[in-house]
């Protein structure tokens, strides 16, 4: 096998596309002597411990009234919420799992916060005084508190 080929994140062939991204060059995560790699959607191995730190800051962060940093979180580590991922992670285990789970909560509470503002804006933009009342109408006005 050759230096390309080990590099490539596990179910990419030569220029295929990405079927997993938790891993390395062998089977069960391990990247030889380097240890256990944590692939991020544009290709680039991290090794397991730093893609754990990086994922835990930004579910943490995002948890301080950041939830764009959770839509971060999801997007950067893509590739280990696909199924072979998954799977990748589960060989592996340690901080592979807890990286994929720290990843899987971002993408819950990003799922979460994108619904309540998809909720608020239906309601408050689209609905008005006649869906909300007046009185609760102007009481949620955060436009009017700058005026």
């Amino acid at each position: 096998m050759g230096r390309r080929a080990a590099m490539e994140p596990p179910g990419e062939g030569a220029g295929g596309a990405a079927g997993g991204a938790v891993g390395g060059g062998e089977p069960g995560g391990e990247a030889g002597p380097g240890g256990a790699v944590a692939w991020t959607v544009d290709g680039e191995p991290l090794p397991a411990g730093e893609a754990l730190r990086s994922a835990r800051w930004n579910l943490r962060f995002g948890c301080l009234g950041l939830p764009w940093l959770w839509a971060v979180n999801v997007w950067l580590y893509w590739p280990v919420l696909t199924k072979a991922g998954a799977r990748a992670a589960a060989a592996a285990g340690g901080d592979l799992l807890q990286f994929r789970q720290c990843v899987v909560r971002s993408a819950l509470g990003a799922g979460a916060a994108a619904a309540t503002l998809l909720a608020w804006v239906l309601a408050y933009q689209l609905g008005g005084p006649g869906l909300l009342g007046e009185r609760a109408y102007q009481k949620l006005d955060v436009v009017g508190a700058f005026y």
